[in-house]
């Protein structure tokens, strides 16, 4: 199984979801990316990074609903862009650790 691919790929797009919010909503909401970066860079296991996976993809799936209708602030896309590609990259270092680990 490749680690790398089940644990966390959040695509550009939905920075830029995130970024079209206002206010500190959408930089809480980014900051739920970061919390689940984290969970996930203290899996054990493949069994635990699927589940982070789905919490992943699941939260995805609720911001590009949330934010599918909102104008888009380029500053604040930009902001919050970087800060939810350094959770995925994050996640990503986590999971090849745990495939690497063979685990």
């Amino acid at each position: 199984m490749n680690f790398r691919r089940l644990l966390l790929s959040a695509p550009l797009a939905l920075s830029f979801a995130l970024a079209a919010g206002c206010g500190d909503s959408a930089d809480a909401d980014a900051d739920k990316f970061v919390a689940l970066a984290e969970k996930a860079c203290k899996c054990p296991d493949a069994a635990c990074a699927e589940k982070v996976k789905a919490e992943w993809d699941k939260l995805e799936d609720e911001m590009k609903a949330k934010y599918k209708d909102k104008d888009i602030d380029k500053d604040k896309m930009k902001k919050i862009g970087e800060k939810v590609e350094a959770a995925e990259d994050k996640a990503r270092a986590c999971g090849e650790k745990l495939e690497q680990a063979g685990k």
